[in-house]
Formats: structure tokens, sequence, C-alpha cells
């Protein structure tokens, strides 16, 4: 019972670790200036803020800009749908709060397949760009900030924080596929060597054996085994 314990222990650990990978992996090459996005506005304190949202499946950038004066009537058409504003990251409570700079753009990452499992976040301040700013609590690591092109999608970032219950479900998806690549064949192997009355760690024929142990390498025998002839 404690060995099966320890294996279950590995192969979770081994999930987890698949499940950053991956997550990881989609942060590196999605390129979301290639992505098509949704646009939505929402209320601040202090103004109004257009919310861009690219989604690739195995990541979605969330971007929002602080605008205010004639600026915004040309987004009044784009209503703001919930998926704008995700339950995961701070970026809800972001928009929320009072902007002491109206320059501050916010991001928010998620990353993870088959569901977003991680995300982060992170802000810049359009007067000195392409100065990035993190938060460590938002545990966003940067990775790249190009000079050229489209610099609010070509900024790439790594994520750290899980996303609930994605990171879970994820994790769970990954350990059973690894257990079943790993161990899997050796199961099978076992299964067929039982039903063919073999010892399942040698295959040496126990049917009609007295004994409790496998005369050949001493495996414990099933008592289905001993007493079948």
């Amino acid at each position: 019972m404690k060995r099966r314990l320890t294996k279950l222990a590995v192969f979770l650990l081994l999930g987890v670790i698949v499940n950053l990978a991956v997550a990881w992996g989609c942060a590196l090459l999605v390129d979301f200036s290639a992505v098509e996005t949704g646009l939505g506005g929402a209320k601040s304190h202090r103004g109004d803020w257009v919310i861009w949202r690219h989604d690739a499946g195995g990541a979605v950038r969330i971007r929002a800009l602080p605008v205010s004066g004639n600026n915004i009537e040309e987004y009044e058409q784009y209503p703001l749908h919930p998926s704008l504003l995700p339950a995961w990251g701070p970026l809800a409570a972001q928009l929320r709060q009072q902007e002491r700079n109206g320059l501050l753009v916010r991001v928010a990452d998620a990353y993870g397949w088959p569901t977003n499992s991680m995300w982060c976040a992170f802000a810049w301040n359009t007067a000195r760009w392409p100065n990035v700013i993190t938060d460590p609590r938002l545990s966003a690591i940067i990775i790249a900030s190009p000079m050229g092109g489209n610099y609010a999608l070509s900024q790439r970032a790594l994520p750290l924080r899980p996303i609930w219950p994605g990171f879970a479900v994820n994790t769970l998806l990954y350990t059973v596929i690894l257990w079943l690549f790993l161990c899997g064949p050796f199961e099978l192997r076992r299964i067929i060597r039982r039903k063919r009355g073999q010892c399942i760690k040698c295959g040496y024929d126990l049917r009609g054996a007295e004994h409790e142990q496998c005369p050949e390498c001493g495996t414990t025998i099933p008592l289905r085994i001993t007493i079948r002839s």
C-alpha cells in the first residue's frame, strides 16, 4: 500500500511538472498578433477602459487601456462581455480601483492546455514605453520586451500562479497519460500472465503449483492460481 501511494505521489508530481511545462510552452510559442480579438469597454472610477481579448485556445491575453474624452465613443458599440473580465487574476479588481496614472496599460495572461491552468499579469506606462511594470504578487516573469512591431502583443511573460480548478484538471490528465505510457504496458502484461496462470513477474507456469511463492523468482503466488489445475 505504501509503495502504491509513493508511486501515485511521484506521478502526480510529474503531472504538475508537465502541466507547468505546457503552460510555459504556450507562453513562449503563441503569437497573439495572429489571433482575432474581442473588444469591450468597462467603467472605472475615473473614466473608461477599452479591453481587448486575444484567445488562442491554449493562451489568452486580455489588455485594458484607459481612455477618456471622445476616444471612447468608437468603442461604445462593443458591449462588455463577462469573458473580458475573467475570474482569475486581479484585472477586474484593478479596473474598479481608482487609477493614479491614466497611462497605465493592464495585461492579464492565462496559459495551459486543454484548459488554462496558469496566469500572470503585468503593466506598462505608455509614456515610458517599453518599460514593463511588474508586481511580485502577480508572478509574471518577463522574458522578452521587443522594441519593434506590435509591442502590446509581442510581449512574453511566464506565468507562475495557478488557475483552479484548471490546474487540477490538467495535472490529473497528464498524470493519467504518464501512467498509461510508463506503467500501462507492464500492468497489461501482469493481467495477461495472471489470467494464463503464470507468475506475474517472470512468467513461470504456476498452474497446479502447491507453493505460496513462485519457484523461479520467489514472487508470492495469488491464491486463485495455486488452486488451479
